[in-house]
């Protein structure tokens, strides 16, 4: 009976050291969405509200051309990629007008991701806030310069399918622009965050952005490919079996944690890119909530 209350029942648990901290990309992406999930969550929450306009345009759109290649099965009539491009410009053009003001919006998630992704603390509504007034002029002018790129693409690449219906060669610069598209969705990981981050011009943010990207392509595509990998899964879902239980897997996914999960994992990556290239805050000063005006790092330079 006395060993039963002795003290001594076994080592006594090691005390937590500093190098039980996960060193691994991964180990410590895990680790920090585990800690900070609640703030995600809210995040991904109050960002939703933002979002509400485009996703309703988009939802309506999707099914109306749904809508309408159901109706032509029914009637056995052969569907082509033109007889959906009036609807297609229809939706671009909505697209667009919705999308312009949530510019500020990814400012802000950009901003409180960027403390986030580094397990540094942050007030999630305030900073966003805050990031919103600060960038709110950028962030609007940012997004539009993304929505007349993708405009100009879809014209080009309707252009290029019109002309190649008699001639398939003429198909080959379509291809080659769309190449060149998903370059520049992979580089826009770059954009907002370099706005809420380095004080430069929109010119040169999205300079620099393209030379990032170019300097750590895999990584940059590895971490797109991961940051819309279920969004993409869902989508496909819609397509392929219900279309209503699809729709509600991604109202729900994306109201409850997919856009700040996205935004995390890229942000991981891309402030990674950041340290490892560019002069960041809290370089030199041990700070982190200002901005720099994003030099290239002492032994990066020429």
């Amino acid at each position: 009976m006395a060993g039963l209350f002795s003290r001594n029942q076994g080592p006594a648990p090691r005390d937590f050291r500093p190098e039980d901290n996960p060193t691994s990309p991964v180990g410590v992406f895990m680790t920090v969405l585990k800690v900070n999930f609640g703030n995600i969550v809210k995040l991904n929450l109050f960002y939703f509200l933002f979002t509400l306009p485009t996703l309703a345009w988009i939802f309506y759109n999707v099914m109306l051309i749904n809508g309408v290649l159901e109706n032509a099965v029914i009637l056995q009539q052969e569907t082509t990629f033109l007889d959906i491009v009036p609807y297609l410009s229809y939706f671009l053009l909505g697209l667009c007008v919705t999308e312009l003001p949530l510019g500020p919006a990814k400012c802000g998630l950009a901003y409180v991701m960027r403390f986030l992704s580094q397990d540094e603390h942050s007030f999630i509504i305030d900073d966003f806030l805050a990031a919103y007034k600060e960038n709110w002029k950028q962030g609007i002018a940012m997004n539009l310069i993304v929505c007349v790129v993708y405009w100009l693409v879809y014209i080009a690449v309707v252009s290029y399918a019109v002309r190649s219906s008699a001639n398939a060669i003429l198909m080959a610069p379509a291809y080659v622009l769309l190449v060149l598209f998903v370059f520049f969705c992979v580089m826009q990981q770059y954009l907002f965050p370099m706005i809420v981050t380095y004080d430069m011009s929109l010119i040169r943010i999205i300079r620099t952005s393209m030379l990032l990207t170019i300097a750590r392509l895999p990584r940059n595509v590895l971490s797109f490919i991961l940051a819309f990998a279920v969004g993409a899964a869902i989508f496909a879902f819609s397509l392929m079996q219900n279309m209503t239980v699809g729709v509600t897997l991604g109202v729900l996914w994306f109201a409850l944690l997919g856009f700040a999960l996205s935004q995390m994992i890229r942000s991981s990556f891309v402030h990674r890119t950041f340290k490892e290239m560019l002069v960041t805050p809290g370089q030199g000063n041990g700070k982190n909530d200002g901005k720099t005006d994003g030099d290239v790092l002492p032994e990066d330079r020429a």
